[in-house]
């Protein structure tokens, strides 16, 4: 007898976003516009680059939220600048800047046309001059980088039918069983979430279902599970070691859900890069309903 469960995953993992994707390797940004969901760089610009003796310049990053739910507790660093190189002139977007920390947004809301909220985009702008005395008539050329880490939150939701091991085996024997694909509906963000298992789902005989789960990484940036933020934001600090175990994917709604073996046990995708896992639900009786 088909009975339908429905799942509801909850994944939240430390997105980090940059155009280079080592720490210790600067790359040139100029106008540069990210693709993929979620915190958005729609624009970086450091101009001019080339500067002289009493020449100021400009830095402007502009951040956009297109994904389906709020991003909190945004850090953002700049690599190339620093407070014993720059004079800040004039701050604007985020009045309490320093070159050597972290500059942080609360909150960048995301769309919601229900309640009439539109996407919001986040601005900082700062004036700079270079408190140096540069020798004359020599042009000074400078490169900057802005890395922005952020957690953000995807939910999956899918619903799939179970059956018995004594119901699959009476269908296999009448050549009867047919496996189709689970559709998830997942929001949007910079993750993709995709059921790889197909369904009808045998149960098992301690009342689990094991499933197959492909995360895609399709924001503009590297994704990876880490303590905080702020490790990534220390261009002294090696990649490999800020990669913490796959630990944090949270499931809500009616179901147990924890994540069953994992070959190498860390999430760690660049840029449109996947990883499969696998997922065990206990399908509790109170969430099932038959199908006549």
């Amino acid at each position: 007898m088909l009975k339908n469960t429905i799942f509801v995953l909850c994944l939240l993992v430390i997105i980090f976003s940059s155009e280079c994707t080592q720490l210790n390797k600067f790359t040139k940004i100029g106008g540069v516009t990210e693709t993929g969901s979620g915190i958005k760089i729609e624009s970086f610009e450091f101009n001019p680059t080339k500067i002289d003796n009493n020449m100021k310049t400009t830095a402007s990053l502009v951040l956009k939220n297109t994904g389906d739910f709020d991003a909190k507790n945004i850090q953002i660093m700049f690599f190339g600048l620093s407070d014993a190189q720059w004079d800040i002139l004039q701050s604007v977007g985020n009045e309490d800047v320093s070159l050597d920390e972290p500059v942080s947004f609360s909150t960048i809301r995301a769309q919601n046309k229900q309640e009439k909220i539109q996407l919001q985009t986040k601005q900082i702008t700062l004036v700079l001059q270079n408190r140096e005395e540069l020798e004359e008539d020599i042009v000074y050329d400078y490169d900057i980088v802005a890395r922005i880490c952020y957690p953000y939150e995807t939910i999956a939701r899918f619903k799939i039918e179970t059956i018995s091991d004594d119901e699959f085996l009476i269908l296999t024997e009448e050549n009867k069983f047919r496996q189709y694909p689970i559709t998830a509906e997942v929001s949007k963000g910079p993750l993709f979430v995709k059921i790889t298992s197909k369904q009808p789902q045998v149960i098992s005989g301690d009342g689990k279902v094991h499933l197959k789960m492909k995360i895609t990484n399709i924001g503009g940036g590297t994704v990876a599970k880490t303590k905080s933020c702020e490790n990534i934001l220390n261009p002294t600090e090696k990649i490999n070691e800020l990669v913490a175990n796959l630990n944090h994917i949270e499931f809500k709604g009616g179901q147990d859900c924890n994540l069953g073996h994992i070959k190498d046990d860390i999430i760690y995708l660049k840029k449109g890069k996947s990883k499969e896992i696998d997922v065990v639900c206990e399908v509790k009786s109170e969430s099932k309903k038959e199908q006549k």
